[in-house]
């Protein structure tokens, strides 16, 4: 028994320093947290674990989606709504990353396998504790109160995303810009990143033969889509943020890509196009990014699990 116990301390550890340090020091997401369930759960099973039994030659984790998914959680008595669809390709590294910092369960061979079980079930509250504090974290909160300049709003309203975004906010507050600008009729509304690299979408938002993509940091993944909608002469638009721009210029030029693709930084998007909605319409500036805020929170209130990625904002009494 002290040697178990040991060792179960020790897993404890090792997975909640992980978990603290997942994503440069960030946390680790909902996204993750669904997938490294997955994966414990699979240390009931057989130990140690084999890397091509838990992760597809596509990339993608071996009962991370749907049926097989929520069936796991539910096991666990976790929500089995956290990701409608499914734990995506994009988390795959980190998985890896998470089976050769716990060897993958080498310290569990010898244990029964009732023992085992009760071991996996210690070490998923570990997760499910991080669950719980992500989707009950108070919502950001955005002061507009002080009457700053529009680019000063937004760079806060961005600041604040940088801690538990990943990307998620970025797209959704693009998206409440586009169905302002658009119409809520023209503009999807979906889970951010349902439209990675497997699925058949031609991006994230798509207007005439403009094509948004919209991401935190550009990665490889994007390459192929982007590919793909100049095929069909559609033009692609990549929106990132500001201090990602170089390393986007030197990802499309690696691929001929650079004068093909429209690259925009977010700050400077959001910015800009209020301001000519807000001119447009004859109100203030404050006045418009409030109401793109307020699609921006239907959108997060419809599609995503984690309702921290509101943002709350406060006006002073003399904004109408």
């Amino acid at each position: 028994m002290p040697q178990e116990f040991n060792t179960l301390n020790a897993l404890v550890r090792t997975i909640e320093e992980w978990l603290d340090n997942d994503r440069n020091g960030r946390g680790a997401s909902i996204n993750t947290l669904s997938g490294i369930v997955i994966v414990l759960d699979r240390l009931c099973e057989n130990v140690p674990l084999v890397e091509r039994e838990i992760i597809t030659q596509g990339g993608q984790l071996q009962g991370g989606r749907g049926l097989n998914l929520r069936a796991t959680l539910r096991k666990y008595e976790m929500r089995d709504d956290l990701l409608s669809d499914g734990v995506t390709t994009r988390s795959t590294q980190r998985f890896r990353d998470f089976m050769e910092v716990i060897k993958y369960g080498e310290a569990l061979i010898g244990l029964t396998e009732a023992e085992r079980k009760e071991t996996v079930k210690v070490l998923i509250e570990v997760v499910k504790a991080r669950v719980i504090k992500l989707t009950n974290r108070d919502p950001l909160v955005l002061d507009l109160s002080n009457r700053k300049s529009l680019t000063a709003q937004v760079k806060s309203m961005l600041h604040l995303a940088r801690a538990r975004s990943r990307g998620r906010i970025e797209q959704h507050l693009v998206g409440a810009k586009l169905e302002e600008r658009f119409g809520r009729e023209n503009i999807n509304r979906e889970r951010a990143y349902s439209a990675d690299v497997q699925t058949s979408r031609a991006g994230d938002f798509a207007i005439g033969t403009t094509i948004y993509h919209v991401t935190a940091s550009p990665m490889l993944t994007l390459v192929p889509k982007l590919k793909a909608n100049l095929a069909v002469r559609c033009t692609p638009v990549l929106i990132i943020p500001a201090d990602k721009v170089a390393a986007a210029l030197k990802l499309m030029s690696a691929h001929n890509l650079e004068d093909q693709v429209e690259i925009f930084p977010l700050e400077t998007f959001l910015t800009q196009n209020i301001l000519e909605m807000a001119d447009s319409e004859g109100i203030d500036h404050t006045t418009m990014l409030e109401r793109v805020l307020t699609i921006y929170n239907e959108r997060i209130g419809e599609t995503e699990t984690d309702q921290s990625l509101r943002i709350d904002f406060e006006v002073g009494d003399d904004l109408g």
